[in-house]
């Protein structure tokens, strides 16, 4: 149980941004399923906005997580991460189409998670390692 109450806690850290002013968002896909043993990589749509609608939006740093039920128990609470991923993304300001990105979040998917669901988590951080922005989703863990 406090395993659990944890990966909430870490999770919630996680999945609440913060505005600045000049917003960023993100659109995070998952892949339908993935295999364990295999890289996972998701898609992500960033927007951005400037009070003026002009230039763009630099992101240089990305923290990529996974978690999920890896021992079949409610105490078997796996958490793989935070990894940070160094990145150059100019975000078109106020674009209607988003700028579309692949990220990696784990090399090889571990395999206690097989046939299971787990959530993956990519946010934004700052210099300082504030949270800018950040999304999840859900992938299907194959055996």
């Amino acid at each position: 149980m406090k395993k659990t109450v944890l990966l909430v806690a870490v999770l919630l850290i996680f999945s609440v941004g913060t505005s600045f002013a000049q917003d960023v968002w993100f659109d995070v896909k998952c892949p339908t399923a993935v295999k364990a043993g295999t890289t996972l990589n998701v898609t992500v749509d960033a927007y951005a906005s400037t009070p003026s609608c002009t230039g763009s939006v630099s992101v240089t740093r990305l923290m990529a997580a996974m978690g999920g039920n890896s021992g079949g128990t409610l105490g078997g609470v796996g958490l793989w991460g935070p990894y940070q991923r160094g990145v150059s993304w100019s975000i078109p300001a106020c674009s209607p189409t988003p700028l579309t990105k692949t990220v990696k979040i784990i090399d090889s998917v571990p395999a206690s998670l097989a046939d299971t669901m787990a959530m993956v988590l990519v946010s934004a951080i700052d210099s300082t390692g504030k949270e800018l922005t950040g999304d999840d989703c859900l992938v299907k863990v194959n055996p």
